[in-house]
């Protein structure tokens, strides 16, 4: 049973860093922070699926709902990692125009 509430509190970890990643612009260092506290407790939430999994006293309903609270993580990753994905190439993309900016200036 303290297993399932220690889940429990992770899951709602994980959820609350993942609002906080999505509401952060990438270019703050706090993003950097949140992906790796994010990552450290995606880690955790494996082990005690894992042992979720070999465990005789964890019932069918709460393995199906960690699956489904793990396919709406990987989900909502996806899109945080499609969004900062975006974002670089944006940005890159405005470095590249400013450089040509730039260097148009200097050719004055």
């Amino acid at each position: 049973m303290q297993n399932i509430k220690n889940i429990d509190q992770l899951n709602q970890n994980i959820e609350a860093t993942l609002k906080n990643i999505a509401d952060i612009p990438a270019e703050d260092e706090k993003s950097d922070e949140l992906v790796q506290s994010l990552l450290e407790l995606v880690g955790k939430r494996q082990s005690f699926v894992a042992q979720f999994i070999s465990s005789d006293d964890i019932g069918a309903d709460t393995l199906q709902k960690q699956l489904a609270l793990t396919k709406k993580y990987t989900e909502q990753v996806k899109v945080a990692l499609q969004h900062r994905q975006d974002l670089l190439s944006k940005g890159r993309s405005n470095k590249r125009q400013i450089n040509v900016y730039q260097s148009i200036n200097s050719n004055r």
